[in-house]
């Protein structure tokens, strides 16, 4: 394969100094034509700006002058009229000047001769005016020769005002012309650099265009290979995803047996409840391995570095148990203890990602247990109040061991993908140094932070923090009534574990490492009653001798006993003998032992379906080529209610639907002689020829890869479901695509049933599992629902009278599903016919006209438990 990282280095060391050239060239000679443009242009610019301000100063004093010629006129005027209009117009002229003058002074600031001038003209105007008021306030006691008198002082005064305005004027043009050839200058000299930039660029141009051709030939060289080897890098990618695929469909179809047995055998109520512990745990970690080969699968998202969050309510302190649980088995094989720190204050539920939250944890204890080979690891957890913020959870995660520990200087390397810091012990214990690379992403997603503390010899504790979402309910601490408790544990770690959890509960433990340290005394010498004692036992023998000495003192003889055990071949018979009420699973568990405290005992209670609908008795057929899928999804169908009848291929299935065996096909996709694709095709050919209504069809299968889900829909399959299926899943799909009554039921195919008059409006117990009890939350949802039906009802009005076939079925699909999973029955019945059974315009009319009036009856009903705010849409409907 043709290295591409090679071919690029070679290409680039080939231009190295012509690149070098052309760089410096585009750079430097730009930057420094484009600073001269710059200086200049600022310099002309200010140029210009003086040039301005004197025409501004000009202005003003033409300005003044005039003012001080108008109102001596008016003064004249009226010594000659004795009219008051000139009087008035005078003394409005006056008041004017000063403001003007202050003007002028402001604009002539920069020139301090012109300011000593310009004050020695305001002397001259005052004393001018002042000779003008006097004439005008004395004018009737002056005689002609005293009024001649003041008349040519007045001129006197007004000639030597228009000396001093004169050569103000003068001035200031000076300054003009020379402020003038200033700009011109400047204006100049910048067009001059311009016309260099001009012709500098052009041979800039010239020279870059000449280096870019010189390295374009050079370059050419070496593009056919730099495109075969990315046309190599791309079949590499495309290989690899094939592989994935296939490799992950051959993982998921065995996985597909396991899970669904194991689903199965839980709701078997049988089963002890050591049975049931292992069935979970076979359950628990086939999921942990189907949600990694999902990881897997998503090649694309994880190649461009995104992956993923959803965002659900679950406990904390169970995602530690199960990670324990987990481990349990392997720890015990080594002989180490493994025990969970549940600080008081952590939240009984938060928001977040349990996935990724548990696959942290996961690597993070299987990391421990792998390396230590004594002592025991513990698993802390505990909030930060102090770093919360916005309503967030923070919670700190510690994972300690008592192991070799790790080197400071090598701890770096850690987190490094493909790195391990001891190469003996990873041959020893296998791993592929990606394990806390990815645990760090994962943790940096969930805007935390990991790191690691240690010293060579002593152990290792690897922390993270995350922040979570609040949860909007109750989140009470733990608490028991307190009481005495007695604990009997010879193991140092798991003795602190109970002892720190029972004191956070509110109890009073007295623990002890041996029956020689429990005092004989009875109750008046203790003191105390004891709500239980927990004996821990780590073989099936070491505590029966203790218990039955315990049992021989009177004042212990009638508290309850659990036994704390890993072991599974201890009789239920031997138990109940001995007086014990109830074992406690080893490794500790918090929960379990408070449940036990408390009086609960769900731990043992049988697994029931969350909410098992209501189906009608249906016969499917299962068409899949794999005898475990055949007897897992028989066994599931039947659970179910349902009839089945299996098929080995597609031929078959094809077969069995032309014979109207059954009401639905749940088709794998990948199938011999026949796959699941064409023989879906081949059923949709048959029902257009012979216009039968169309059966459902259900993918299952095995691929979850980008553009599996488009395949199955297009080639006219209804929907799908991945494998392994598990039950609730597969209940709900059926309770979506099932007829609500099958052919026997309903007297032939081609009559429509009235399904309005036999499906309630509402179904009240799958309503009632789709409402939050929150009920803005729930009027919303409801709302959003109405609006749904209201828009699809539009939709098959207008198809209707359209003639639009394929409109009116899509927009009923749309729309049934929804309705069905809502518990609104008689609406969910009624876009079943529309979408299948009816086929005439005649039946589609009827359909339409009960679908509108089961919508007004269903918004009744909803209006009158509060749900809707108004009925307006549907007395409209």
């Amino acid at each position: 394969m043709v290295n591409i990282a090679s071919v690029t280095y070679r290409v680039k060391s080939s231009s190295w100094w012509g690149m070098v050239l052309g760089v410096a060239i585009i750079l430097i000679l730009p930057m420094v034509l484009g600073g001269l443009l710059l200086v200049q242009s600022r310099l002309a610019e200010e140029s210009y700006r003086w040039v301005q301000h004197t025409h501004k100063v000009l202005a003003k004093l033409d300005e003044i002058h005039g003012l001080i010629g108008e109102a001596e006129s008016s003064q004249r005027a009226y010594l000659l009229t004795k009219s008051e209009h000139f009087e008035t117009r005078f003394r409005e002229l006056v008041a004017k000047i000063p403001d003007k003058g202050g003007e002028f002074s402001v604009l002539i600031q920069d020139n301090e001769a012109q300011v000593k001038r310009f004050d020695q003209m305001q002397k001259t105007l005052k004393e001018r005016i002042a000779i003008l008021d006097a004439n005008a306030r004395e004018i009737s006691t002056l005689n002609d020769q005293d009024l001649n008198v003041r008349l040519e002082v007045g001129a006197k005064k007004s000639e030597q005002l228009n000396l001093e305005l004169r050569e103000l004027a003068i001035i200031e043009q000076k300054l003009l012309d020379e402020r003038r050839v200033r700009f011109e200058a400047a204006n100049k000299q910048f067009q001059n650099i311009a016309g260099w930039t001009v012709a500098g660029g052009f041979l800039l141009l010239s020279g870059v265009g000449f280096l870019l051709r010189k390295e374009s030939r050079s370059r050419s060289l070496y593009e056919v290979r730099l495109a075969d080897a990315r046309d190599a890098a791309l079949d590499a990618v495309k290989t690899t995803s094939a592989f994935v695929a296939s490799v992950s469909h051959e993982i998921r179809t065995p996985m597909n047996g396991v899970l669904g047995t194991a689903d199965l055998l839980l709701r078997d109520a049988t089963l002890s409840a050591k049975q049931r512990d292992g069935i979970e745990t076979i359950r628990g970690s086939g999921r942990a391995l189907l949600n990694i080969i999902n990881d897997i699968l998503d090649l694309s998202k994880l190649q461009a570095g995104e992956m993923s969050f959803v965002n659900e309510l679950y406990c904390p302190e169970d995602v530690v148990e199960e990670v324990i649980n987990l481990f349990a088995a392997a720890a015990a094989k080594k002989r180490i203890e493994l025990t969970p720190h549940i600080s008081a204050d952590v939240p009984q539920q938060v928001s977040g990602d349990r996935l990724r939250l548990r696959q942290v944890l996961a690597n993070l204890v299987s990391n421990a247990v792998k390396f230590t080979e004594s002592g025991g690891i513990s698993v802390h957890v505990t909030r930060r109040r102090e770093v919360e913020f916005d309503g967030k959870v923070c919670l700190r995660f510690d994972v300690s061991d008592t192991g070799p520990g790790i080197a400071k200087e090598v701890q770096f390397r850690l987190f490094q993908p493909f790195t391990q810091v001891d190469t003996k012990l990873a041959r020893q214990h296998g791993g592929t140094g990606l394990g806390l690379a990815i645990s760090r992403e994962l943790v940096q997603r969930m805007n935390g932070a990991m790191g690691v503390e240690s010293t060579l010899g002593h152990g290792a504790t690897f922390w993270f923090t995350a922040i979570f979402g609040a949860s909007d309910a109750d989140s009470e601490v733990k608490r028991l009534e307190d009481r005495s408790i007695m604990v009997l544990e010879n193991r140092p770690m798991t003795a602190d574990a109970l002892q720190a959890h029972a004191v956070a509960w509110g109890l009073r433990p007295y623990m002890y490492r041996s029956l020689a340290e429990i005092p004989k005394e009875g109750p008046n010498k203790m003191g105390e009653e004891f709500q239980a004692l927990i004996i821990g036992s780590a073989t099936s023998q070491d505590w029966l001798q203790p218990l039955r000495q315990l049992r021989s003192r009177e004042w212990l003889r009638h508290v309850p006993v659990f036994l704390m055990t890993d072991q599974e071949e201890l009789s239920e018979h031997a138990l109940l003998r001995e007086g014990i009420v109830g074992t406690l699973k080893y490794p500790f568990r918090p929960s379990e032992l408070y449940n036990r405290l408390a009086g609960s005992h769900a731990s043992s209670e049988v697994v029931e379906l969350e909410t098992k609908l209501d189906l009608p008795p249906s016969r499917i057929i299962v068409a899949d080529d794999n005898p475990v899928n055949q007897r897992v999804l028989r066994n599931q169908l039947e659970y179910l209610g349902m009839e089945v009848v299996l098929c080995g291929h597609g031929r078959q299935a094809l077969e069995a639907a032309q014979r109207d065996e059954g009401c639905l096909i749940l088709m794998d996709c990948e199938m011999p002689e026949m796959d699941g694709f064409e023989a879906t095709r081949a059923i949709r050919r048959w029902e257009k020829e012979e216009s039968r209504p169309a059966i459902p069809i259900i993918a299952i299968t095995a691929h979850v890869m980008s553009g599996d889900a488009e395949q199955c829909l297009e080639s006219g399959m209804n929907a799908y479901l991945s494998k392994p299926m598990e039950l609730e899943k597969l209940q709900v799909m059926l309770s979506q695509w099932l007829p609500t009554m099958t052919k026997a039921q309903s007297g032939g195919a081609d009559e429509l049933p009235n399904s309005k008059h036999q499906e309630p409006i509402i179904d009240e117990e799958q309503f009632a599992t789709c409402l939050t009890g929150d009920l803005e939350l729930d009027q919303d949802l409801i709302q959003m629902a109405l609006k749904q039906v209201e828009e699809t009802l539009e939709k098959m009005q207008t198809a209707l009278q359209e003639g639009a076939d394929a409109v009116w079925r899509h927009a009923a699909h749309r729309v049934r599903g929804s309705t069905g999973t809502l518990g609104f029955t008689a609406m969910a019945a009624l876009f079943h016919e529309a979408e299948f059974d009816a086929t005439s315009r005649d039946a589609r009319e009827r359909v339409l006209a009960g679908l509108r009036s089961a919508y007004t009856q269903l918004a009744a009903v909803l209006s009158e438990r509060g749900l809707t705010a108004n009925l307006e849409a549907a007395v409209q409907l």
